[in-house]
């Protein structure tokens, strides 16, 4: 009998049952559900997979390996392009998967951030080119922040305690983004650890065609 079974998913991988194909999906970047199918509905070469549904289509990146069984990523400096994996690959442990599609590596072994020497086109990852990688210091952060004029500042974080929110506040003047993107100079910074170390990349966003 074929059988299909919605779940949230934040689903842990050691819950999935065996003799299942468990597809994680997203929704213009917000992953949305788990769906385990079975039997009839399963697919036989495919153990775990991260459907993403954007504006341009659907994609889907598979592995037929179990959970922790992929291939592992080599870990290397931030430099070239850093690319943010999309939730469901992430959630799917697909990462190492997009890193070797992009001929990239980790920045850290524990950390979903990729980074390559090329950017690449996927539908799996967002891209950013990256600037300048600094320690992460707060008052090294707003030294930065005003010498450079920046009035708008998108932060984004894995790997860290820190809140984007009260970090802004901080950092800009008046305490939060001046105005309209687009009234003042914006810029991305990226927060994260490489080992026991706390860094702030200034990344760039870059539009490709997916």
């Amino acid at each position: 009998m074929a059988v299909g079974v919605k779940m949230g998913p934040g689903m842990p991988h050691e819950s999935v049952p065996q003799g299942c194909e468990a597809q994680w999906v997203s929704v213009n970047g917000d992953v949305t559900e788990v769906a385990l199918w079975f039997n009839a509905v399963r697919r036989a070469d495919v153990r775990r997979s991260a459907l993403v549904l954007g504006p341009n289509g659907a994609a889907e990146l598979a592995s037929a390996a179990d959970f922790g069984a992929g291939p592992a990523a080599p870990v290397g400096p931030v430099a070239g392009y850093l690319y943010e994996p999309d939730g469901a690959v992430i959630r799917a442990g697909l990462v190492a998967d997009v890193a070797q599609e992009l001929g990239g590596h980790l920045v850290d072994e524990h950390i979903a951030y990729i980074c390559a020497p090329a950017l690449a086109d996927t539908p799996f990852a967002r891209a950013y080119k990256v600037l300048d990688v600094m320690p992460y210091n707060v008052k090294a952060l707003k030294a930065w922040v005003k010498q450079e004029g920046i009035t708008v500042l998108d932060i984004k974080k894995r790997g860290t305690a820190v809140t984007p929110e009260e970090l802004r506040k901080q950092l800009l003047p008046g305490g939060r983004n001046a105005g309209k993107k687009g009234a003042g100079k914006t810029a991305t910074l990226v927060l994260t650890r490489i080992g026991e170390d706390r860094v702030a990349i200034v990344v760039e966003p870059v539009a490709t065609g997916t």
